[in-house]
């Protein structure tokens, strides 16, 4: 389980993960970044170290993670009109080699 929390608020996307592994064991992952394509430092992220993000609109943000300097996967988001839900698709491969590619979706908890 993890909780997960993304604020957008002049031009900067803050993003705090917390949660456990399979093995029970806990995960935390976070990131503050200005949404204008520069790195920016990404905390407990195995697929990366920096992140860069582009905000398209309102609704499409794309983000690329790079782990030494190299870039590792590309995450493109969708925010509903309503801004309740925001579904993530994550393309490219882990700094290991292995394939990535997954949908997230998050609902928005009041």
């Amino acid at each position: 389980m993890e909780t997960v929390t993304i604020s957008i608020e002049n031009g900067m996307e803050k993003y705090q993960a917390e949660g456990t592994d399979g093995n029970g064991k806990p995960i935390a992952s976070s990131l503050e970044a200005k949404m204008d394509g520069t790195d920016a430092p990404v905390t407990g992220n195995p697929n990366g170290d920096m992140i860069s993000i582009k905000r398209a609109d309102t609704h499409h943000l794309t983000a690329h993670l790079k782990k030494d300097g190299k870039e590792t996967v590309t995450v493109h988001s969708v925010v509903s009109k309503d801004g309740k839900t925001r579904t993530q698709t994550i393309t490219g491969k882990a700094p290991d080699g292995t394939a990535v590619n997954q949908t997230l979706v998050y609902d928005k908890q009041m």
